[in-house]
């Protein structure tokens, strides 16, 4: 999953993440790469990785709460996501 740094830190805020590796293995099925917008030397704006995180897939049902076995459905962890999100947090043009 590839999101924005702020999107990240709210996630640990809201979900369970300290048990996630901050060193990602190769063979875990749920990467997060969070980047950030920093502003460069040329006065422009430009992407930067800024974390790296992975877990396997009872690892990712521990984060969300959910007593559940390994295998989570991608439907379950959406919903949880999705009823987190306040439009306070929402992103609109």
């Amino acid at each position: 999953m590839v999101l924005q740094n702020h999107l990240l830190d709210y996630m640990k805020r809201e979900f369970s993440f300290s048990h996630l590796s901050n060193m990602p293995k190769i063979g875990d099925p749920m990467h997060f790469h969070s980047y950030k917008m920093v502003f460069g030397e040329d006065k422009n704006y430009h992407l930067s990785l800024n974390e790296r995180m992975s877990t396997d897939s009872a690892g990712m049902a521990a984060a969300m709460g959910l007593q559940a076995e390994a295998k989570v459905e991608l439907e379950l962890i959406i919903k949880s996501l999705e009823s987190k999100i306040s439009n306070a947090t929402l992103f609109t043009l």
